[in-house]
């Protein structure tokens, strides 16, 4: 039976570090999502989804504030929140929501508890903490009858546990041992991976073509065990009395280079750091089965859209998001041309402009790279030298000026202005 109200409730689930096609659905072959594939069955995916800044901390900050890391402050992992900026768990829940979550916050400076009712379920390893959140969730779905409609986050860690195995220098993984028995079960290693060169993690081990293989077998693996959890959140909010009358979104802050261009774990523009899944299902109200691969959207739209559903006025500062309720829903509407994300990793400060089928990046000091992500997905040739494509860069650096225009820059990030 519906909610007591006419306002939908919202269900957030958000994961960490899950690449945009480490879904069975999608084709992938190397890993079984079947909850993730019921989400995109029954809802709307965006296949050219992207992350607002590819790194923790400053890509939730963007999905509870609706503004980028260069208005927010969050620049990289431990950068705090400007104080001034409203988040979602506020701003609903001083209009009529009761906001409630549980699992990975990861927001500097904003305690989770003074923003959303803190329900247990804490993280740390996703093997560990994860099944707790579910459980965590699962109860509230079955129990919560109170009196206003319900916001729930959910935040689970996997398939961030990835990271573990490059953090020890000599020995990545005592399992790694065994990779000669799962030969036949490893996924390949990426196109743009080097054999000849390998790569070196962080912490200074070397990797050749054999332990990436098994890396992503891993990573794959951990995929998994949150699919699990994420079906047990979906199927409480199915078989409960909200069901009718809830919004059920799905996504992750990042995604994982698992050896593209020899490169581990986040921080970077290419896509399998930059894209992550993003799923909306409502009964009756989204369009189901539908996987939209013309519409470029970002992180920052999860908000504008959370709120436009709750009827509410967006939070002050959202001039870059845009409510995907139009797309969700098949009315007519006019969408943006590009999206841009940020980021002061891996030589930064800069900012990428995805495009219909290119995308350019852009740094402070004003030198770029451009990549036809239609023609060559692995982004192995970089264009932004070549005469013939010099007014398509032009129109992506008109695009990155026009954006600049719109935002309120954080003093830190004044000085990337326009380029």
């Amino acid at each position: 039976m519906p909610n007591k109200t006419s306002r939908p409730n919202i269900v957030f689930v958000h994961v960490d570090q899950m690449r945009h096609d480490a879904i069975s659905a999608f084709g992938n072959p190397h890993v079984s999502t079947p909850n993730i594939d019921r989400l995109i069955a029954d809802g709307t995916s965006f296949l050219r989804s992207y992350s607002a800044n590819p790194v923790c901390c400053p890509a939730r900050a963007s999905w509870y504030t609706g503004r980028a890391s260069s208005e927010h402050g969050v620049l990289q992992n431990q950068r705090p929140l400007l104080e001034s900026v409203p988040d979602l768990g506020q701003w609903m829940g001083a209009r009529g929501y009761s906001c409630f979550y549980t699992g990975k916050w990861h927001i500097p400076n904003r305690r989770v508890d003074q923003s959303f009712t803190l329900l247990p379920g804490g993280y740390g390893h996703g093997e560990r903490g994860d099944a707790g959140v579910a459980s965590v969730a699962c109860g509230f779905l079955h129990n919560y009858d109170g009196p206003r409609p319900f916001f729930l986050n959910v935040g689970f860690l996997n398939p961030h546990d990835c990271c573990f195995l490059t953090f020890a220098p000599k020995n990545p993984s005592i399992k790694f041992g065994i990779s000669g028995l799962l030969h036949e079960e490893l996924p390949p290693a990426p196109g743009s991976f080097d054999a000849k060169t390998g790569m070196t993690s962080r912490e200074g081990a070397k990797w050749d073509t054999a332990m990436v293989r098994l890396y992503n077998y891993y990573y794959y693996r951990m995929v998994e065990m949150v699919d699990a959890e994420v079906g047990r959140v979906y199927d409480a909010m199915r078989h409960s009395r909200h069901a009718q009358n809830t919004l059920f979104v799905f996504t992750s802050d990042h995604g994982e280079m698992g050896g593209h261009h020899n490169l581990f774990k986040k921080g970077q523009f290419f896509d399998p750091a930059l894209r992550v899944p993003l799923v909306c299902v409502f009964g009756g109200r989204v369009r189901a089965g539908r996987r939209d691969s013309e519409h470029l959207v970002s992180g920052i739209d999860i908000p504008a859209t959370l709120l436009d559903y709750a009827a509410l006025e967006q939070m002050p500062g959202m001039t870059v998001a845009k409510s995907l309720r139009p797309l969700l829903e098949g009315a007519p509407t006019e969408w943006r041309e590009y999206v841009v994300a940020e980021s002061t990793s891996a030589g930064g400060p800069h900012r990428a402009v995805c495009m219909e089928n290119f995308k350019a990046v852009l740094n402070q000091d004003h030198s770029a790279s451009l990549y036809n992500v239609k023609d060559d997905p692995l982004e192995m040739q970089d264009l932004a030298e070549d005469p013939k494509y010099a007014e398509l860069l032009r129109r992506a650096r008109a695009f990155h000026n026009q954006y600049v225009e719109r935002t309120v820059l954080h003093p830190r990030f004044r000085s990337f202005g326009k380029v």
